[in-house]
């Protein structure tokens, strides 16, 4: 005899007591047995499947109806939504029994759903099988008991403890209960469903799920995690949930926990963390992307963090790297360079009372921008003979939030500009820091430009007096720090 078979005489049983120790009502008899019971499937799962799975699992004709239409008792309700949950109801004359609980994906779901409609069937096995004509195994006459027997207890875990030292004796997927306790599979593992601690010397496959922890030498693979997935090379799930670690590449078709990888880290949705050595790649990113080197995703609704380059076809959320790359949407990108697609670049030259002027290149997206600009004073005219220590020449670069607002724009940036005086590099520190505030408003095909500035200027010459005039004395050797307001007024294009 079969386990299924097995099973199947216990469910059958179980009714035949209850029957007997149930009082005879007059819709119980014979003329009103049920040959069959209807099924209505929704949700994500494979209705036929589940509707063959029930069928065997009940011993009788299992009709499957549409969702909508009535359900003549005896009835089994299944709808899975898409986080895999299921709510599962078995509808009798004595009434409802309701359950709600986690599916695999993939095939399994089937099998657990069945398992599930026939420990309801049992519970309610005096209302249930009493109205339903067994095809296969009749049950046997027996004495009636003054109680029912107790429900079983879930079947313990098919392997307790396996090892495994070529790839064919490490092999033992178990298709009757699909589970397994502590397994050590030196060369190749591979079990149907794994709910302890399962460890492979080269590869580790399981077939539908991984709940607890699995550690493997080279390759560890598995249809979903929910725990932690170590491999020394290469891990690779269909979900996770849990934890997932590599030595080299991580891949998983979606992470809600954290993916560590040392070297690569790919994820098909991503709403946890993903770090990396070296790359990330993740279809979509709800959470923190990080990686050494470069980050590449199709939509970004978290953070980007590189230590070089950041990718993201559609960003909502902001980048942060040396260089940031954004096809679409309309995030903060925070780099040395910054190439958004639908941003800004506008070329703005500006002059203050004290004669220094600046040309800035503004360029980013509709939210951040960068400045790179040029800027001095020279001192004797615009062609000069010769270069002196008074001429001023300025190097900058900057960064700041803007706000748009039809045609007028408000820009606040913070920059830094090295100082040279006359042709050469001097000895001498001389930086000026800039809080700026500018506002742009557009008049056809430029826009008017003014704003204001702090000036912050820090010099190790004694004899400069905020970047143009000479100190009338000499002062002290060390470093100081002078601070003034500026105004400012140009034009953009």
């Amino acid at each position: 005899m079969t386990i299924r078979s097995f099973r199947r005489f216990g469910v059958v049983a179980a009714g035949a007591l209850a029957i007997v120790a149930t009082p005879a009502r007059a819709d119980d008899a014979p003329a009103n047995r049920s040959p069959s019971v209807q099924v209505q499937i929704s949700g994500a799962v494979d209705a036929a499947q589940v509707t063959s799975a029930i069928a065997a699992e009940l011993g009788v004709p299992a009709i499957s109806t549409a969702v909508e239409a009535a359900c003549a008792r005896p009835c089994v309700a299944v709808a899975v939504d898409d986080a895999a949950q299921a709510t599962i109801a078995v509808t009798t004359a004595a009434g409802t029994v309701e359950r709600t609980l986690i599916v695999p994906t993939g095939d399994g779901a089937a099998e657990v759903i069945a398992l599930v409609v026939g420990n309801l069937a049992r519970d309610e096995a005096a209302a249930l099988l009493a109205t339903l004509a067994p095809t296969e195994i009749a049950a046997p006459p027996v004495v009636a008991p003054t109680v029912a027997p107790p429900p079983r207890a879930p079947a313990a875990p098919s392997t307790r403890f396996g090892l495994g030292l070529v790839p064919w004796l490490a092999l033992d997927v178990d298709r009757a209960s699909g589970s397994a306790g502590v397994v050590v599979d030196v060369a190749i593992g591979s079990r149907r469903r794994i709910y302890g601690f399962h460890l492979a010397g080269v590869a580790s496959v399981v077939v539908e799920e991984l709940r607890g922890t699995e550690v493997a030498g080279a390759v560890g693979t598995a249809g979903a995690v929910r725990g932690t997935q170590i491999a020394g090379a290469i891990a690779r799930a269909g979900s996770v949930r849990g934890s997932q670690l590599a030595g080299a590449i991580g891949v998983a078709g979606q992470v809600d926990g954290t993916q560590v990888a040392g070297a690569i880290a790919i994820a098909g949705d991503l709403r946890g963390t993903q770090v990396a050595g070296a790359i990330n790649v993740a279809r979509a990113v709800h959470g923190v992307q990080v990686a050494g080197a470069i980050n590449v995703a199709g939509r970004v609704d978290g953070t980007q963090v590189a230590g070089a380059i950041n990718v993201a076809d559609e960003l909502h959320g902001v980048q942060v790297g040396v260089v940031n790359v954004a096809r679409g949407g309309d995030g903060v990108s925070i780099g040395l360079v910054n190439v958004v697609r639908g941003g800004r670049t506008e070329l703005e030259a500006t002059a203050e009372p004290s004669a220094i002027g600046t040309l800035v290149l503004r360029h980013g997206s509709r939210r951040w921008h960068n400045v790179y600009g040029v800027g001095g004073r020279i001192e004797r005219g615009a062609i000069d003979d010769q270069v002196t220590s008074d001429d001023v020449w300025m190097a900058g670069f900057g960064m700041g939030p803007s706000l748009l607002r039809g045609p007028t724009t408000l820009d606040l940036e913070l920059m830094a500009w090295n100082v040279v005086y006359g042709g050469r590099v001097g000895d001498h520190l001389d930086l000026l820091g800039q809080l700026r505030l500018v506002a742009g408003h557009r008049l056809g095909p430029i826009a008017a430009v003014a704003g204001v500035a702090i000036d912050a200027y820090v010099s190790t010459d004694p004899h400069r007096d905020r970047l143009t005039a000479k100190m009338p004395t000499t002062a002290s050797d060390g470093a100081r720090v002078q601070i003034w307001p500026t105004a400012f007024v140009g034009l953009r294009l």
